[in-house]
C-alpha cells in the first residue's frame, strides 16, 4: 500500500514538473521577465494539478477544514469590514 501511494506522488510530481517545464519553454520576454513569469508558473501549475488531483482525499479534506478555510474566512472577514 505505502509503495502504491509512493508511486501515485512520483507520478504526480513528474507530471507537474513536466507540464512546468514545458510551459516555460514558451516564455521569452528578457531575463528578468523569464525569471519572474517562470517562478510563478513553478509555483501555480504544480499547485493546481495537487488541487485536482488530491480534492477528493480525506487528508485534503481536513486539511481545507483545519487550516485553509479558517485563513480565507479571516481574509473574507478583513476584506468585508473595509
Amino acid at each position: 500500500k505505502y509503495f502504491k501511494k509512493f508511486s501515485m506522488y512520483v507520478v504526480i510530481f513528474s507530471i507537474s514538473a513536466a507540464l512546468s517545464i514545458y510551459i516555460s519553454n514558451f516564455v521569452h520576454i528578457n531575463k528578468w521577465g523569464d525569471l519572474i513569469i517562470n517562478a510563478i508558473i513553478a509555483c501555480v501549475i504544480p499547485n493546481i494539478i495537487n488541487i485536482v488531483v488530491f480534492m477528493k482525499t480525506e487528508e485534503f479534506k481536513d486539511l481545507n477544514k483545519k487550516i485553509i478555510s479558517p485563513i480565507v474566512n479571516k481574509i473574507k472577514k478583513k476584506l468585508i469590514k473595509k
